[in-house]
């Protein structure tokens, strides 16, 4: 609001000087792999500008309409054709597992996979995952032994037990980056 205020106002918005606040609705995986990358970057084309991150929330449609938020991070399917939408590149997904994980040995074959627990991302608490519709349209199903709300706290608890994560393979490499994991691509049929 503060900024279509600015243009209609005739004010020019120059990053280096005009101070201004951006509110963000994303979830932990954004915040752990690109606010790494946005932070230094605002630091010197745009210093006085702040960001707020925000969880995203069920009113996001309402809240980017009403401009108490700027910018919102989630699937396309939840995302109203009436918005401008920028769509971010295809992650392939991979299986992340412990460093010494029995599984970690040669290549993992789908059989293996759906015989394995899983540990799976729910963001909003729900069951399923695009993992799991497309396991259902092969007639295949996956044990889900653990359901979590964040990304950043998943890769912790594989590290330390025997659950498979699969996820894209931007949460992978932060994951990896930090803890003794193990990678393997997702199995196809």
């Amino acid at each position: 609001a503060d900024l279509r205020g600015a243009v209609k106002a005739g004010a020019p918005f120059d990053p280096l000087t005009t101070p201004q606040r951006f509110v963000i609705l994303a979830g932990d995986l954004f915040e752990a792999a690109a606010l790494p990358l946005l932070m230094p970057l605002l630091a010197h084309e745009a210093p006085r500008v702040d960001v707020v991150v925000e969880r995203t929330e069920a009113n996001v449609m309402e809240r980017l309409e009403a401009g108490t938020a700027h910018l919102a991070f989630l699937p396309l399917a939840f995302t109203p054709a009436t918005l401008r939408r920028q769509m971010l590149p295809d992650a392939r997904f991979v299986v992340l597992m412990r460093k010494h994980h029995p599984l970690a040995q040669g290549k993992l074959s789908l059989a293996k996979y759906l015989g394995a627990s899983h540990l799976l991302v729910a963001p909003r608490g729900l069951p399923g995952s695009l993992v799991d519709s497309a396991l259902e349209r092969l007639g295949h199903q996956r044990r889900v032994a653990l359901r979590i709300a964040h990304f950043v706290t998943a890769p912790y608890t594989v590290a330390t037990s025997d659950l498979l994560l699969t996820v894209p393979e931007t949460a992978a490499a932060f994951a990896l980056r930090h803890l003794p994991l193990h990678l393997a691509n997702l199995p196809k049929e």
